[in-house]
């Protein structure tokens, strides 16, 4: 096989995870890494605990960076640099430079898309007052620190009562703000069985942290120098700063009209998977394959003859490798369950590429 050249959209855990995988599959393909944002790998897990001030050096999130994927696995990360679109006749993305504005175009013999989500905004009314903050990257956890330390934030109101929202919570608690979490379902941790979720809440409750269940959010207002979250029920919780911990890019086919697009446009994608004798186009799946998206793109790779993986229902042996890849975690790569899905996922690209001519 010649030598081919594999160019990933994203990085952090799944596309540095892919990445390296396919090192380890031929030695001397080109690979290259393309990511929007400023870092290609951190510890994401661990920004609410950099805001809590349990983590106080930033720099400890950053456990791989541009040079280490060079000198270790000889492949090439260029960061700030967004694909916005993808001629797959010619197969050749076009990619902007953010720090230049520049464009330009590079090609590939195999894609792998692994661009992450977005967090939840709801369309609600306040939504875009100042103090509103998400939870998804450095630069957001950042901006957090700085409005609790220029206001002198001493409450707190976290909307969603899951893993993210529950450790903001934690953490918060732990920088002395007061706060409440206002949680749509009738419990925190929507993944656990109600008999394992109360206790995680009487827990956080011994910490002082308050729970109002069973209210979704309706909108938002500033007041008297603070802002009020307001819920279905007629309820308000007032807070210094809210952070809003409700899921990635939910609510987004909320139509028949909007899945059938969503369904069309990846159908689209997809047919590049027939291009050159084998795949060429990779879409990851996301860690519960219950979602409307994840359905949706089953039926997508199901007419096109495409690759779905399943990062739920993986098998033994690959969560085996997970687990022993020691290098991959030196070189800040996540092994988590759901890296297993962009090994499966490299395995397949090779066995692809291996028919193209």
């Amino acid at each position: 096989m010649s030598r081919k050249k594999i160019v990933l959209v994203g990085g952090v855990a799944g596309g540095a995870s892919c990445a390296t995988r396919c090192r380890r599959l031929d030695e001397t393909a080109e690979i290259l890494i393309l990511d929007r944002g400023p870092y290609v790998s951190f510890a994401n897990c661990g920004l609410p605990y950099y805001v809590g001030d349990v983590i106080k050096d930033e720099s400890k999130l950053l456990v791989a960076n541009a040079a280490l994927f060079r000198d270790r696995f000889a492949i090439e990360v260029r960061t700030e640099h967004e694909v916005v679109a993808i001629d797959r006749g010619a197969r050749e993305i076009e990619v902007k430079e953010h720090p230049t504005g520049r464009m330009y175009r590079e090609n590939y013999d195999a894609l792998v898309l692994s661009p992450g989500a977005s967090a939840v905004r709801p369309a609600l009314p306040g939504i875009d007052l100042p103090g509103i903050f998400v939870v998804r990257t450095i630069p957001d956890s950042r901006r957090i620190r700085a409005w609790i330390t220029e206001k002198s934030a001493k409450s707190a109101v976290v909307v969603g009562g899951g893993f993210i929202g529950l450790e903001m919570a934690e953490n918060l608690v732990h920088r002395g703000l007061s706060v409440s979490v206002v949680e749509m379902l009738d419990q925190v941790m929507p993944p656990l069985d109600p008999e394992m979720a109360r206790p995680v809440q009487e827990y956080l409750e011994k910490h002082g942290v308050r729970f109002a269940l069973g209210d979704g959010v309706a909108g938002f207002d500033a007041r008297g120098g603070q802002i009020c979250v307001k819920t279905k029920s007629g309820a308000e919780h007032a807070g210094d700063i809210v952070i809003l911990a409700i899921g990635e890019n939910v609510g987004a086919l909320t139509n028949a009209a909007a899945q059938t697009a969503f369904k069309d446009s990846l159908v689209r994608l997809l047919t590049a998977l027939k291009q050159g004798g084998g795949p060429a186009i990779f879409v990851r799946s996301c860690f519960w394959a219950s979602t409307a998206k994840d359905e949706l793109l089953k039926q997508a790779c199901a007419e096109v003859g495409g690759v779905f993986v399943d990062i739920g229902t993986l098998g033994k042996d690959e969560a085996n490798y997970a687990r022993s890849e020691r290098k991959i975690a030196h070189a800040g790569v996540a092994n988590h369950p759901g890296d297993r899905g962009m090994q499966a996922i490299a395995n397949a690209l090779f066995a692809a590429l291996k028919n193209q001519k």
